[in-house]
């Protein structure tokens, strides 16, 4: 997980970036490891197919949460998740190998309707890469990548029919990336990149006949990207280690395509065609960073970061929800400028106890500049200038983060806290006034202790306790014509309530050491304490005479209209076998 010293063959996000890298089969003997568990099974089957030589890893996972979740909420109807992972390593000499992955994963969320039909989301995601590894000595080492992915969403509004909004991302790229070790002091980082995106901004798809009239079409969008980079870790003496890197972009809008002009005002000033299907708006982005340890003794350290970064891709969404929204990727484009930010970070770092209690403590601040935000009662669904519903400014993030680890003999733990703020000053939001943004957690308290007595018994235990994500409940409600509307005030003006859950699990291992078979019971339970953490609230439903919360057939009637919640998950207890062999 890289939060602040971030290297320069990774970019193109102003966030944090989790690496992940697939196992690699075993080239020597074949091997199993599954799961049979209430909330997911799993197996994976690894080995040689030609012994040393070439191998392969295939891994399945699939959920079994559902029943549970409906009996907690009735009206949920499917609620599942599946994945599947492959590698293949082939060794072609000494010196090449090919490695072939592929993923797939697919989520489903769906809620009963009044006639017997369903609604909700899913949304999923291939990926496939063929990698080259070369080996052109003692010193230099490169691997060569063409990669695909295609990522899709779906918001089904009657299931049966198939009728739902649809939106979704394509890219292919390829890139190539270099080490070379000159000296045991300075090692060098290039390579480059070249990326091509399909982005299908949203559209209504059915069995049904749908009137064009009534279904606006919103054109499909092409973009390129490439980027160069070069960065070198240099060990000056004993005490200081110094990292610095260039980064450099080029990104481009293709195609036939047309955009709209717009004024300070944001009206339509102009329509622009774009005829030809080559690039015909560009933006080039330099990215430098540079990070220096210093080692104060065997047991203190300093560090700073300094890292720039840019971001030419975001998702518009109508809801901060992940279940009641849609989601529009959207690129940069002569309107939509690229996001920037300038991170700045320190930490102390230090060993007690013989090493065996590690501290650490991180400051950092971060300006982010182009940041988007929507116009008041913005409309993002199936609207051919949703460039005129945003607006743009800057964000100023700062915080710190203190963790504390333990690894003794049978104990090993972390406790950690963070303090971060996110505050965002928009033109034509919040009458030009800063405001909380949705990553603005003022308080994050995590807690995990593991203890192993002997190799029969492992006892977990974590908990998480955060602030709630800020919203924007109505502050009133006025009658128009017959209608309730509701009134908003200031942007981010309340939170949803703070997150809490403590999980806690056993582990018993079934075979003697040594034993090739290796399986073990885990029983666990997820959220002890049954804490309600809503995952959406409402403000547009009634209390009917039963107590239920429902949605006013009628909004022009006096109806007292009460805030209600919804709540996915309360107390999982659950029991899983594992096997590896």
């Amino acid at each position: 997980l890289y939060k602040s010293d971030f290297p320069a063959y990774v970019g193109g996000k102003l966030s944090s970036i989790l690496e992940v890298k697939t196992k690699e089969g075993n080239t020597n003997r074949f091997s199993m490891a599954g799961e049979l568990g209430l909330i997911t099974s799993r197996l994976s089957v690894e080995g040689p197919l030609f012994k040393k030589k070439s191998s392969f890893f295939i891994s399945y996972r699939k959920s079994h949460i559902e029943k549970l979740i409906q009996k907690a909420n009735a009206n949920v109807s499917d609620f599942q998740f599946s994945d599947l992972n492959a590698k293949f390593n082939f060794s072609i000499n000494d010196k090449n190998r090919l490695l072939f992955s592929f993923y797939s994963g697919r989520d489903d969320f769906f809620a009963k309707k009044w006639n017997g039909d369903k609604q909700g989301i899913n949304w999923g995601n291939n990926l496939s890469s063929l990698r080259w590894n070369r080996t052109y000595g003692l010193k230099l080492f490169s691997n060569t990548t063409l990669y695909l992915s295609n990522y899709n969403y779906n918001f089904f509004t009657a299931f049966n029919s198939k009728t739902r909004w649809y939106s979704g991302i394509a890219s292919q790229g390829f890139k190539s990336d270099f080490i070379y070790f000159q000296n045991p002091s300075l090692t060098h980082y290039f390579g480059m990149n070249l990326s091509r995106y399909q982005i299908k901004p949203g559209m209504i798809l059915s069995n049904n006949y749908l009137s064009p009239e009534y279904v606006p079409q919103i054109d499909e969008m092409e973009t390129g990207d490439s980027h160069l980079y070069y960065s070198a870790n240099l060990v000056l003496n004993k005490r200081i280690t110094l990292r610095c890197g260039l980064r450099t972009s080029l990104f481009s809008n293709k195609g036939p395509a047309k955009w709209y002009a717009l004024n300070e005002a944001y009206d339509i000033t102009d329509t622009i065609v774009e005829k030809g299907k080559g690039a015909f708006n560009r933006y080039f982005r330099a990215e430098p960073s540079v990070s220096c340890t210093y080692l104060i003794d065997s047991k203190n350290s300093l560090k700073f970061n300094y890292f720039r970064a840019h971001q030419y891709f975001q998702i518009l969404s109508n809801s901060i929800s992940p279940f009641t929204s849609i989601e529009v990727w959207h690129p940069s484009t002569p309107i939509v400028k690229p996001q920037s930010s300038d991170q700045f970070s320190m930490g102390y770092f230090t060993g007690l106890f013989n090493n065996s209690l590690n501290l650490s403590v991180e400051l950092f601040y971060k300006y982010m500049q182009h940041q988007f935000d929507y116009n008041n009662q913005s409309n993002l669904l199936l609207n051919p200038f949703i460039e005129k519903e945003l607006r743009f400014g800057s964000t100023h993030a700062y915080g710190s983060e203190i963790t504390l680890k333990k690894d003794f003999v049978k104990w090993q733990g972390n406790v950690g806290y963070a303090y971060c703020r996110a505050l965002r000053k928009t033109d034509g939001v919040n009458n030009n006034k800063p405001y909380p943004a949705y990553s603005d957690r003022p308080y994050d308290f995590s807690l995990f202790v593991q203890y192993q007595p002997n190799y029969k018994w492992l006892l977990t235990s974590g908990v998480i306790y955060a602030a709630g994500m800020p919203y924007s409940p109505p502050t009133g409600y006025y009658n128009y014509m017959g209608y309730k509307v509701p009134v908003y005030s200031l942007k981010n003006n309340a939170r949803m309530p703070d997150y809490f859950r403590w999980d806690v699990s056993f582990q018993r291992t079934l075979n003697k050491p040594g034993n090739r078979w290796e399986h073990y019971l885990t029983f666990s339970v997820v959220n002890i304490t049954n804490h309600k953490n809503p995952v959406f609230i409402n403000f547009n439903k009634i209390v009917d005479e039963n107590g239920n919360f429902t949605v006013p057939s009628n909004y022009a009637y006096d109806n007292f209209l009460s805030t209600s919640q919804i709540i996915l998950i309360g107390i999982i207890p659950s029991v899983k076998y594992n096997f590896k062999f």
